[in-house]
């Protein structure tokens, strides 16, 4: 059952993101991996640092340090295809760039510490369908295999077997259905049969204690969507959820808190960015 709560305004941006994930680790809340040494133990508050760079429609996954490493985005310059690394202890310190710059793509970590970035809008307003991959030991991006489509506004999370799971986005000018995998074994994609119950850009995924994903709100490319699907990585099967989102939510952010529950924040109704919550 969702309960609506007053929160801080998120708008659709990675950085705002990061914000959330800070204030929910602070509270005690937050799931996470890694170390709490960007925290002062005596006061349970994170340590502050050097600042982000201003940007959004980028994507941020988390390293096995506790770190997060942010990619890409639309900044002051266009596409970006910068890439820092944020600590609440060092604050951001840029790595080295991606391959390509790129805004809206997915992005998620492979069990083995390093992070695949795929898809996304680059300079010029084309969509891609390249991926890379950030290794934090050698600091270096290496090429990945290409999508089976080109795709902006995608989700990307980890799922059973090291894979990583790239669901909907905008493909060919239009919203998608469509999801797939990510193999790090063969470095490639291949398409799933399984369909989103509906086409969505902009929404958000998280991966479940029980080894599912919930696949929530974005848009359709008409409306702001409150719809969620759930992910079945063993069956690689697609259900809708019965239940929906407090209100629809199109660039929301979904975070698992530390008793299994979810946590969705912000977004947009299409109308208005909005400062509410909902806990699944």
């Amino acid at each position: 059952m969702f309960a609506s709560k007053k929160s801080i305004i998120f708008k659709y941006s990675v950085y705002a993101s990061l914000l959330a994930v800070a204030i929910l680790a602070t509270a005690g809340l937050l799931m996470s991996a890694g170390s709490d040494q960007d925290r002062n133990a005596a006061t349970n508050t994170a340590v502050a640092g050097a600042a982000l760079t201003a940007q959004s429609a980028g994507c941020s996954a988390n390293l096995k340090d506790g770190s997060a490493l942010i990619t890409g985005g639309h900044g002051a310059n266009g596409t970006s295809n910068g890439a820092q690394v944020f600590s609440a202890r060092k604050g951001a310190q840029s790595v080295a760039p991606m391959l390509t710059a790129r805004e809206g793509h997915a992005c998620a970590a492979l069990p083995d510490g390093r992070v695949l970035v795929a898809g996304g809008t680059t300079n010029g307003g084309g969509v891609t369908n390249s991926a890379e991959i950030f290794d934090p030991a050698t600091g270096q991006w290496t090429a990945a295999g290409t999508m089976v489509l080109a795709r902006s506004g995608a989700a990307g999370v980890s799922i059973s077997g090291g894979r990583i799971l790239i669901a909907g986005g905008d493909s060919n000018g239009a919203p998608t259905a469509t999801l797939e995998v990510f193999d790090p074994a063969t470095n490639s994609f291949h398409a799933l049969s399984a369909l989103l119950s509906t086409p969505r850009r902009q929404h958000a995924t998280v991966a479940l204690p029980n080894g599912k994903v919930l696949i929530a709100g974005g848009s359709n490319g008409a409306a702001s969507l409150g719809s969620i699907d759930i992910f079945d990585s063993a069956a690689n099967t697609v259900t809708p959820l019965g239940k929906k989102l407090s209100s629809p939510r199109a660039g929301l952010s979904a975070t698992v808190l530390l008793d299994g529950r979810v946590y969705f924040a912000g977004g947009s109704d299409g109308k208005q960015d909005l400062n509410s919550a909902d806990i699944y």
